[in-house]
C-alpha cells in the first residue's frame, strides 16, 4: 500500500495535471455546447424551457436537462454561460480524480485516477462546454461511491443524460448484488424512478413527445446504416486504444476469475454501453472528436483495465503507477494516429459577425452550423440538421452516405422561405466557377442536393459573392426580396442562383 504521504503527493500531482490541462484546453468550445447555451439563456430570460427561438414551438433540443438547468441558473445569477460551463466541467473532472485517488487501499481505483489525469479526451471534454464529464463524475460516484450517496446519484444520472437511466438501473442492481442495506436500495430505486417519471411527464406535457428531439434527429430511423457507423465508431476507439484494450481483456478475465463484483459491474456497464453506442451510431468525429461516448463511462473501462495492470505488474506499486501513466500516454498517441487532427472546424468569428450584421431579431436563418451561430446571432433560427427543429427530426431522412447527424429535409426548409440560408457548400468554389460536382463536395450531398434542386431556391434566392469565404467557406444565400429591401443592399454583391453553376441542378 502507498503511504499516506505518498498517496497525498500522487493525488495532488494528478489533480494538478488534470486542472492544468483542462485550463489549457478551455479556449476550445465544441459547437454543440452552444446549443445548450442558447436554451439556457432563453430559459433564464423568461422564455421557458425548450425555447429555441423567442417565439414558436418549444423543443427539447438539448441533450442534458440538468446541465441546461445549471447553466440557466448561472445566467440568472449574472454569470457568463461560457464561463459557467468551463468552471462546472473542470470541477466535475476534479470530482472524478478525487473520488478515485482518495482510495489508496483500492489499487485499481487509485490507478484509474492517475490514468484519467493524463488521458487527454477526459480533460478535453471537461473543457468543451458540454455535460460529458459532469456525467462521468456521476458514473464514477455510482461505481465507487458509498451506498448512502446513491439515492442522490441515481436521479442526477437520470437528469444529466438520457442514458443515465441505464447507469442508474445498473446502480440499483449493484446495490442488491453487494447486499447493501435495503433502505438504500429502495431509496435509490424510488428516487431514480420518480425522476425518470417526472422527466417523462414534463416531456409529454411540454413537448408532446416520448423522447428528446435529439433522439429523433440522430437515431430514429437510422437502421442498419447507423449500426454500421456505430461499429466503425467502436472499432476506431479500440484500434486507437489497442494497448489499453489488451489490459482491459486481462482485467476482464481477472475480475471474472476472482468474482470481483465491482469489476463485473464495471464490465457489464461497459458492454451494455458499447451495445448502445453501436446501435445508436456513435458520434460524428467532426462534431465530437476523441470518442466522447467512451469518456462518459471512462471509469468503468479504466477500472477493469487497471485491474489488468495490477494482475500483470504484481506487488510493484511504482511500476503500476508508471504503467497507468504509460497506458494513458499510449492512448493519447493512438488517438492522434487513428483520428489525426480530426475534430470540429472552429467557427470563424468574422463570418459569424458578418451574418450578424445582416440579421435582426426577426430575421430567419437556416444553417447546419447549429450551435455557435444561433447562440451569437440574435435571430430566428432553423436547424437544418433537425436537432432543434422538430419537423426535420420527425420527418427528415438520413443520408445513406452521410455521418450520424445527417437527417435533413432541405426542401421543407426552403419552403419556409428563410431570409438567409447558410448552404454548407463551398462559396469559394462557386465564386471561382468550379464544376457543379466540385461545388457540392463529398459531404452531406443529400442535404445540399435537396436545397439546390428546389424550384423555390432556384427562383427566389441569390448568392452573396462578397461574403468572407476566406474565413469560413460556406456559401451564403439571401432571399431575393430580403436582399432588395435590406439597408445594406449596396454593400452586398449578389447574383441570382439561377445564374450560377447551381443552375445545373434545377431540373433534378
Amino acid at each position: 500500500m502507498f503511504s499516506k504521504r505518498e498517496a497525498i503527493l500522487l493525488a495532488a500531482a494528478a489533480m494538478t495535471v488534470a486542472a492544468t490541462v483542462t485550463v489549457l484546453l478551455s479556449r476550445l468550445t465544441l459547437d454543440d455546447a452552444y446549443i445548450t447555451f442558447r436554451y439556457a439563456r432563453h430559459l433564464a430570460e423568461g422564455y421557458g424551457a425548450g425555447a429555441w427561438n423567442h417565439t414558436g414551438e418549444h423543443v427539447e433540443g438539448y441533450s442534458s436537462l440538468l446541465w441546461m438547468l445549471l447553466l440557466a441558473g448561472a445566467v440568472r445569477l449574472g454569470i457568463d454561460v461560457l464561463v459557467a460551463s468551463k468552471v462546472l466541467g473542470a470541477a466535475a473532472a476534479l470530482v472524478v480524480i478525487a473520488s478515485l485517488v482518495r482510495r489508496r487501499d483500492d489499487r485499481p481505483a487509485f490507478l484509474t485516477g492517475l490514468f484519467l489525469a493524463v488521458y487527454v479526451p477526459f480533460e478535453f471534454y471537461a473543457a468543451s462546454g458540454m455535460e460529458a464529464v459532469a456525467f462521468t463524475s456521476l458514473v464514477t460516484l455510482a461505481l465507487v461511491g458509498p451506498a448512502t450517496w446513491q439515492p442522490v446519484v441515481a436521479p442526477l444520472l437520470v437528469a444529466m443524460r438520457p442514458e443515465g437511466a441505464l447507469v442508474a438501473g445498473i446502480d440499483v442492481l449493484a446495490l442488491v448484488w453487494r447486499r447493501e442495506r435495503r433502505r438504500w436500495i429502495v431509496a435509490t430505486a424510488i428516487s431514480g424512478m420518480l425522476t425518470l417519471s417526472a422527466i417523462a411527464i414534463h416531456r409529454s406535457v411540454t413537448y408532446h413527445t416520448l423522447a428528446p428531439n435529439t433522439y429523433y434527429a440522430k437515431v430514429a430511423g437510422g437502421g442498419a446504416g447507423h449500426v454500421k457507423l456505430g461499429l466503425v465508431y467502436v472499432g476506431g476507439w479500440m484500434l486507437a486504444h489497442a494497448v489499453l484494450v489488451a489490459f482491459l481483456v486481462i482485467g476482464a478475465l481477472t475480475v471474472r476469475r476472482a468474482h470481483d463484483r465491482r469489476g463485473l459491474i464495471c464490465l457489464g456497464l461497459f458492454v451494455l454501453y458499447i451495445a448502445y453506442m453501436a446501435t445508436a451510431g456513435g458520434d460524428p468525429p467532426t462534431a465530437f472528436p476523441l470518442w466522447r461516448q467512451f469518456v462518459h463511462v471512462a471509469p468503468a473501462w479504466a477500472l477493469v483495465a487497471m485491474t489488468g495492470v495490477t494482475s500483470v505488474v504484481r506487488h510493484r506499486r511504482w511500476a503500476q503507477v508508471a504503467a497507468a501513466v504509460g497506458l494513458a500516454l499510449a492512448a493519447n498517441v493512438g488517438i492522434l494516429l487513428v483520428q489525426g487532427r480530426g475534430g470540429p472546424r472552429p467557427g470563424n468569428a468574422d463570418y459569424v459577425a458578418w451574418l450578424a450584421s445582416l440579421a435582426a431579431p426577426t430575421t430567419t436563418i437556416s444553417s447546419s452550423y447549429g450551435g455557435a451561430l444561433p447562440f451569437l446571432v440574435d435571430a430566428v433560427h432553423i436547424d437544418a440538421l433537425g436537432l432543434s427543429t422538430p419537423y426535420i427530426a420527425r420527418h427528415g431522412t438520413f443520408d445513406p452516405d452521410g455521418p450520424q447527424d445527417s437527417k435533413t429535409d432541405m426542401r421543407w426548409v426552403v419552403e419556409q422561405r428563410p431570409d438567409i440560408i447558410e448552404g454548407y457548400l463551398s462559396g469559394l468554389a462557386l465564386l471561382h466557377g468550379a464544376s457543379p460536382e466540385e461545388i457540392i463536395g463529398a459531404r452531406r450531398r443529400k442535404m445540399i442536393l435537396e436545397m439546390v434542386s428546389s424550384p423555390r431556391f432556384q427562383r427566389e434566392y441569390v448568392f452573396v459573392r462578397n461574403a468572407p469565404y476566406d474565413r469560413m467557406d460556406r456559401a451564403a444565400f439571401l432571399r431575393r426580396d430580403f436582399w432588395q429591401t435590406h439597408p445594406r443592399r449596396d454593400m452586398l454583391d449578389c447574383v441570382p442562383v439561377a445564374e450560377t453553376a447551381l443552375a445545373a441542378f434545377a431540373s433534378r
